[in-house]
């Protein structure tokens, strides 16, 4: 060894036992020489990276390729996270950055991802950085307003100009003895707007009906 590294030695204030003792030297100059992070270069790297808005995403996510294995080793643990269809993924820990874009600026936990192509930025970042707007109240104007806006939406039934053959069935569907009243009442009501007409011939096939009582 060199006179520097005598001199680190001396510094450690080993006793003999512990001088002998190959993992303890180790363990103590691991220690000593213990590696800082290159901010600099990490948030010039970060910011370098083009990111997708993923306003359904809960959090901001990177890939996996953005670190190497030293700088994987310093994130912290993560909870469990699912992509599509419930599938968990593999997630290498997460770390707290601040994102910046133009004058707005966010404290957001990003999380590293493997199998990751792009950088997502999730719903509260993009949210927290006015990237997208979110309405959490519709005001709708007065019935009154809308019929005056759209008359022609408002007067009497809509209907197809031409033929149409709807999904058809061999047999009818069953209805309830309790809403049978109510089933034959709708009928002839809408027999009288011209909505439907009554057949009294057997049909090739005959239109589904689903009873929704309101």
């Amino acid at each position: 060894m060199g006179e520097e590294a005598e001199d680190i030695l001396t510094s450690l204030h080993l006793s003999p036992a512990e001088a002998s003792e190959f993992c303890m030297v180790k363990n103590k100059l691991d220690t000593h020489f213990m590696t800082c992070r290159n901010i600099i270069f990490e948030r010039a790297k970060f910011n370098q990276r083009q990111q997708e808005l993923d306003t359904g995403a809960d959090v901001t996510a990177v890939p996996e390729t953005l670190y190497n294995q030293e700088q994987l080793s310093r994130l912290r643990s993560s909870k469990v996270l699912k992509g599509p269809r419930g599938r968990p993924l593999s997630v290498k820990g997460k770390f707290t950055a601040t994102l910046k874009k133009g004058q707005k600026c966010t404290l957001q936990e990003v999380y590293v991802v493997e199998g990751l192509t792009t950088p997502l930025l999730g719903r509260s970042a993009a949210t927290a950085l006015q990237l997208v707007a979110r309405l959490g109240v519709v005001n709708l104007d007065s019935e009154e307003t809308v019929k005056a806006e759209f008359p022609r939406l408002f007067n009497g039934l809509g209907k197809l100009q031409g033929e149409y053959k709807p999904f058809s069935l061999s047999t009818p569907r069953h209805i309830s003895l309790s809403l049978l009243p109510k089933v034959k009442e709708e009928l002839n009501h809408m027999e009288q707007q011209g909505v439907i007409s009554k057949v009294e011939q057997p049909t090739e096939w005959c239109a589904p009906m689903l009873v929704v009582p309101k």
